[in-house]
């Protein structure tokens, strides 16, 4: 009989390392998560950076669903040239502390032999 496994793809605590595209470079570990609203117009949980301190995570100013990650895009794409994570989205679950680097490879192999 086989046993049916179900997992959330948010499940594991891991931050994958793809080679493309990479995602901007943090300049401090992350310690934070809050709901934001500020790069999609809907609320999700993100690592606190630049953006989510000086404007507060959840903002009547954030334009609506699907307008504001539009109208983020020339500022993190400014920060990112310069290797900053500072106005972009780094999507997080509520244990970040907790979480470590491992590759997309790596995380898979273990995920496999989970529910295997």
């Amino acid at each position: 009989r086989r046993r049916r496994h179900a997992m959330s793809p948010g499940a594991p605590c891991a931050r994958t390392c793809i080679k493309a595209p990479a995602p901007p470079p943090q300049t401090q570990p992350a310690r934070h998560t809050a709901l934001t609203n500020l790069f999609t117009g809907r609320p999700a949980r993100g690592i606190v950076n630049r953006l989510m301190r000086e404007l507060g995570p959840l903002s009547s100013a954030a334009p609506e669903f699907p307008l504001a990650t539009a109208a983020m895009a020339p500022l993190r794409a400014k920060a990112e040239a310069q290797g900053s994570g500072d106005f972009a989205p780094l999507w997080s679950g509520q244990n970040v502390g907790g979480c470590r680097a491992v590759s997309a490879t790596d995380l898979t192999k273990v995920l496999a032999l989970a529910i295997g």
